[in-house]
């Protein structure tokens, strides 16, 4: 399996986009001061936003078991999944952290969640069902068609691009 690009500066200062081939699963990144840090799989599975990530879903998963029986918890546990979202891309661009893996996981995170909550109000207004299960198809196609056009602006700026669709 190829490994994904990287980007490096020309000697004009303009990016350049190049393959990035290497045998072991680990991936160099510049730090804040310009050295080079290795990374392997295992690092990226408990980079701070990654961990923020694992923290939305418990809640999420608090907030769904909560809600036909205690609103109140289920409304605190929802609140703090969605913080969660609002801050773990700052952290990832704060501490350099941004990975594929992580994106992923906040994507995938944000689907199930959403669906999950809308699941769990067809349950408790049952008379909003079709309703809410078209939100959840909307969501999901909604983003499907967002990942496509981006990977196809990808590849049609001559850039490798890592999603078939």
């Amino acid at each position: 399996m190829p490994s994904p690009p990287s980007r490096s500066r020309t000697p004009k200062g303009k990016k350049a986009l190049q393959a990035v081939s290497s045998p072991a699963p680990s991936e160099t990144r510049k730090s804040r001061n310009d050295s080079a840090v290795t990374c392997t799989a295992s690092d990226v599975l408990v980079f701070y936003p990654n961990l923020i990530g694992y923290a939305r879903v418990l809640f999420m998963i608090a907030s769904l078991y909560h809600a036909a029986s205690d609103w109140k918890k289920s409304i605190i546990c929802y609140c703090c999944a969605f913080m969660g979202d609002v801050v773990d891309g700052w952290v990832a661009r704060r501490f350099n952290q941004s990975s594929a893996y992580g994106g992923i996981l906040d994507m995938v995170t944000d689907r199930v969640s959403t669906a999950g909550f809308l699941c769990m109000l067809s349950t408790l207004y049952v008379k909003y069902a079709f309703y809410f299960s078209m939100l959840v198809v909307l969501d999901i196609a909604s983003h499907w068609f967002h990942m496509a056009s981006v990977s196809l602006l990808t590849v049609g700026r001559g850039m490798l691009c890592c999603v078939c669709i």
